[in-house]
C-alpha cells in the first residue's frame, strides 16, 4: 500500500515537472508584454513622454509629498497642465487636450509609475473637468471648464454615504 502512494506520488511529481518543462518551453516562442505591446505608434509616443514626464517632475519629489502631506499644487497649474493633462479628454476650445479614453489610460498609467497619489488626482480632476465640459449649462462651462483645463481651479468630487464608508455602489438618493 506505501509502495503504490509512493509510485502515484513519484508519478504525479514526474508529471507536474514534464508540464512545467513543456510549458516553460513553450513561453520561449512567445514575445514578452511590454507596456507597449499593442500600441500604435502615437500611443507609444504618448506613453513614453508621459513616462518621462513622470520621471522627470514626479518621482524625485513623490516621497516628500506623501511625507509632509503636501500636494503640489504649482507643478499641476504651472507643468502638467502646459502639458495638456489638465483636460485629458475635453474639447480643445476651452483648452483641453480631446485624448481618446484609451489615450487617456495610457498616459495615467506611464505618470502613475512615478507617482500614484499625484496621478488619483489627476484623474479625478481629469473626470470633473470632462463632466463640465460635457453636462455643464453653456454659461457654466464657459466660465469653468477653461479654469479646469488649464488647472487655475482643481476639480475634485466628495463621496460621504454614513455607514458604508467608501462604496459608491451602496449609496441612497
Amino acid at each position: 500500500m506505501l509502495m503504490n502512494s509512493l509510485f502515484r506520488l513519484r508519478d504525479r511529481s514526474l508529471y507536474l515537472m514534464r508540464s512545467r518543462c513543456k510549458f516553460s518551453m513553450s513561453l520561449q516562442n512567445h514575445r514578452v508584454m511590454t507596456p507597449l505591446t499593442g500600441l500604435n505608434p502615437r500611443e507609444e509616443s504618448l506613453y513614453l513622454e508621459a513616462l518621462q514626464f513622470g520621471e522627470k517632475e514626479f518621482k524625485p519629489f513623490s516621497q516628500g509629498w506623501d511625507e509632509s502631506s503636501t500636494f503640489p499644487r504649482d507643478l499641476m497649474r504651472d507643468k502638467v497642465a502646459r502639458k495638456g493633462y489638465g483636460g485629458l479628454m475635453a474639447k480643445k476650445d476651452i483648452g483641453g487636450s480631446e485624448f481618446t479614453r484609451k489615450e487617456c489610460v495610457i498616459i495615467c498609467e506611464a505618470l502613475a509609475k512615478s507617482c500614484v497619489s499625484t496621478t488619483a488626482m489627476i484623474t479625478i480632476h481629469n473626470a470633473c473637468c470632462l463632466t463640465v465640459d460635457k453636462f455643464a449649462r453653456p454659461d457654466q462651462r464657459a466660465n469653468w471648464a477653461p479654469k479646469l483645463a488649464s488647472m487655475e481651479w482643481m476639480g475634485s468630487f466628495c463621496l460621504t454615504e454614513p455607514g458604508q464608508a467608501f462604496q459608491i455602489s451602496f449609496s441612497q438618493t
